[in-house]
This record gives C-alpha cells, sequence and structure tokens, in this order.
C-alpha cells in the first residue's frame, strides 16, 4: 500500500475492478476519479476554455485535479484492501484523509493514561502492534441503529455529512490507536510513521453484533473496577442501587464495597456483577433496589454526610457501615428504629468521641470502637431521660454546621480542557 499508481493507471484498475465486482464503491467515488483524470488530460472539461488561463495556470490547474484524483484513488484502493479483508498500514489510511470517530460510551470505554503509556512504550520498543486496529465504518454503525458517533472533536456524525464515509469506529484498537497518536505527537518522532509497523483492519463482526462483540472485549480482565462501574452506569441509566453507589463513590470517595453495604446493608458486593450485567445485557439483580429502599439508603447517606462534615476520611473506610449492619441484625424487634439510633448517635457525637476514634486504626478495630460507643450511648439514653433532649440539639447543630459549610464551601473552578493526543494528531474536526 506505500508505492501507489499514476492516477491515470489507478482510476483504470477501480473501474476495472468495479465491473469486475470487486468493490462496492459507490458511482459518484468513481466518477470523481475519473473526471479528476479526464481534467488531467484535458483541462478544458473543467468548464473553462483553454484559451482562459496562462500556460502556468492551466499547469496549476492540472496538477490540483492530479491531486484531487490520486487522494480519490487512494482512498478507493484502501477501500478495495479492507473490504478484501486484508491489512492496511495506518499510515496510508491516515495520509487517504479518513478519520476515527468514537462509538457512544456505553459500548466503549475510554483510554486510560497507564495503559496508553504502556502501548506507546511498547509501540517505541518494538516498532509494531502485533494486533491491528479492527474498524467499522460509521455509515455501517449508524444504519445499524446501535447509536451516535462522535467525531474527536465531540461532533456528532450524520449520515448527511460529507465526510461520513471517511469515518470509521474502533470496536478493537482505540487504547492502540492513542499510543500511536501519543507517539508521533512526540518531537523526536514526528515524521517517522512509515518506519513503524501499525496496521488497521474491518472488523469481520456484522454490524448488528457489535455490541456483543465489543462488550465481551471490553469486559476482559483489562479492565479496572472502576472502568467497568463507569460503563455499567452509562449502559443501565434506570433508577437503582448502581445509580446510588456511583454518586456515593464519586462525592465521598467511598470504596464501592462500602456504598453497596450503606444502600443493601448487607454483604454481597462482587466485582464479577458488572461483567455479568455487561454481558447479559441486563442489569444483575443485586444492583435492584425499590424506592423505599432508595429513600432509606438517601437517608442514611445524608446522616454519614453530617456525622463525618469534620471526619470525611471515614467515608474511605466501611467501618460506620459495618456497624450499622451488626446493630441492625442483632435487633429483631425494630431493625429500623435502632438503625435510626445508631446513625443519630453518630450525628451527636462530640470531639472527645473523636478522639477516642482517632486512638483506633485498623477497620476492624473501628467498627468494634462504634459499638462500644454506641452501647454507651443507649445505656445513657435509658438511665438519663434528660439526656434524649441533649442528644437531639445536638445532632440539629450538627446539621446546621453542615448545611452552613455545604453553603459556603468555595466552588472549584473549571479547568479548560487540553485537547488529547490523539484529537491533536488524527484531527477529526466536522468539515
Amino acid at each position: 500500500m506505500k508505492n501507489y499508481l499514476h492516477p491515470e493507471e489507478a482510476a483504470a484498475k477501480v473501474a476495472a475492478a468495479i465491473d469486475n465486482g470487486v468493490s462496492e464503491a459507490s458511482s459518484n467515488e468513481t466518477e470523481n476519479a475519473q473526471a479528476g483524470t479526464e481534467q488531467v488530460n484535458n483541462p478544458q472539461s473543467c468548464g473553462h476554455s483553454t484559451s482562459e488561463y496562462s500556460g502556468q495556470e492551466q499547469a496549476t490547474v492540472a496538477a490540483s485535479a492530479a491531486d484531487t484524483t490520486s487522494i480519490e484513488v487512494r482512498r478507493q484502493e484502501i477501500r478495495l484492501a479492507l473490504k478484501a479483508h486484508e491489512e492496511v498500514q495506518l499510515a496510508d489510511f491516515l495520509e487517504a484523509g479518513f478519520l476515527f470517530g468514537d462509538m457512544p460510551k456505553t459500548m466503549q470505554r475510554g483510554e486510560t493514561k497507564k495503559n496508553v503509556t504502556e502501548l506507546r512504550k511498547s509501540l517505541e520498543r518494538t516498532k509494531r502492534f502485533f494486533r491491528p486496529i479492527e474498524l467499522t465504518a460509521a455509515r455501517d454503525f449508524i444504519e445499524a441503529g446501535l447509536g451516535s458517533v462522535q467525531r474527536l472533536d465531540g461532533s456528532i456524525v450524520t449520515l448527511d455529512d460529507p465526510d461520513v464515509d471517511l469515518i470509521y469506529v474502533r470496536p478493537d484498537g482505540k487504547q492502540r490507536s492513542c499510543a500511536y497518536a501519543k507517539l508521533f505527537t512526540m518531537k523526536e518522532f514526528k515524521g517517522k510513521e512509515r518506519e513503524y509497523d501499525v496496521r488497521v483492519k474491518l472488523c469481520e463482526i456484522p454490524a448488528e453484533e457489535l455490541p456483543e462483540y465489543v462488550r465481551e472485549i471490553q469486559t476482559a480482565s483489562v479492565w479496572d473496577e472502576k472502568t467497568k462501574r463507569q460503563v455499567t452506569v452509562e449502559t443501565f441509566t434506570e433508577p437503582s442501587g448502581l445509580t446510588m453507589m456511583d454518586a456515593c463513590i464519586n462525592e465521598s470517595k467511598m470504596s464501592a464495597r462500602g456504598a453497596y453495604k450503606l444502600i443493601f446493608l448487607h454483604e454481597g458486593y462482587k466485582k464479577a456483577l458488572y461483567d455479568e450485567s455487561l454481558v447479559n445485557g441486563k442489569l444483575h439483580p443485586s444492583f435492584h433496589a425499590d424506592q423505599s429502599m432508595l429513600e432509606r439508603a438517601k437517608r442514611n447517606y445524608m446522616a454519614l454526610k453530617v456525622a463525618f462534615r469534620n471526619s470525611p476520611d471515614y467515608f474511605k473506610n466501611s467501618a460506620a457501615v459495618d456497624a450499622l449492619i451488626e446493630v441492625r441484625a442483632h435487633e429483631v424487634n425494630d431493625p429500623n428504629g435502632v438503625a435510626e439510633s445508631f446513625l443519630e448517635f453518630l450525628q451527636a457525637m462530640q470531639t472527645e468521641d473523636w478522639c477516642e476514634m482517632a486512638m483506633v486504626k485498623t477497620p476492624a478495630e473501628k467498627k468494634t470502637k462504634f459499638l462500644e460507643l454506641f452501647n454507651t450511648h443507649k445505656a445513657k439514653m435509658s438511665e438519663d431521660a434528660a439526656y434524649a433532649g441533649v442528644v437531639e440539639e445536638r445532632v440539629k447543630a450538627a446539621r446546621r454546621e453542615y448545611n452552613e459549610s455545604f453553603a459556603y464551601a468555595p466552588k472549584k473552578k473549571s479547568k479548560r480542557s487540553k485537547p488529547s493526543n490523539e484529537e491533536i494528531y488524527f484531527g477529526g474536526k466536522k468539515q
């Protein structure tokens, strides 16, 4: 694919291939190639008489027409090769003006800095990727009803766009192409693409089966837990325990296991639940939660935010949630009542209580200390009628303090997003 034919010879080859049924290229593309060749041979066919141009102008027009013809022929050759299940050098693919687009985030994970860096180092060291980047035409993807396609600048591709037939999505190989872009945006590697063996090929999976194919690839072990969770949340948008978990994790930096236990009040969290949901195309029953359960989870979460308003690090371990589950499990007659009493106790904890908590280190020890302090709290409640009023006032004060700190918290300045190496190198702006 590196040495192309003369435009006239290539145009004839493309026309012959089409006549023999090898290509499914559009008649418009063939006509463009033929028209460009005609312009090279006969400048009068451009709509101007030869007398209108000087000799230099005629040469310029002819050269321009030849360039147009040449790139159309290159594109046609590459399309023919791809449709014949051949691998094509990525450098040739890009030089011909083809572009990358992105599938919906629910189907394709984003690149991770660590993986891209490792792939870039591997490419630099070996000067090749052993597997080609797999492509599917954006037109086929859209027409199959699989969702929208985005250019790398974020704009949406439509079937009416003039460049739609130049855009391809990557069911497999997005991180490899990002590593490629990262390498060749580095000053010392610019212009050296042809020294590296990186190829593309058409994905042989039918368009309608792409979602299952992509899920199978994307839920492999190379995905970390965070990525799997993000894709699962974006795929299944209905209200569920999963969406509540995501809020707890993003807002308070809770662990996924801790957030799951806070919502469902039992053990049962497994990383494999994400895999099963994505592969089966159905949210795992372990994430299902009815409205009453979600409302309870919101109340519990708010109580913890008030309790930990000055000690947010307590969200990072599940000691308090584990203690909540235990006191609830040991109360047969009124588990919800004792759970509310425990959360009230947490919100009413005083400085000396938190000092005691600071003396213990491990989550297991912190859980034990929470239970010990709660038992002391319960004993006071039963012995001293006035103590209940004290606790009530402490809870009100804690909630006021939380609300005030939340209202006057400094807002984070939004950072201006920089274009990625992928966008800088591959381009992909709407034409």
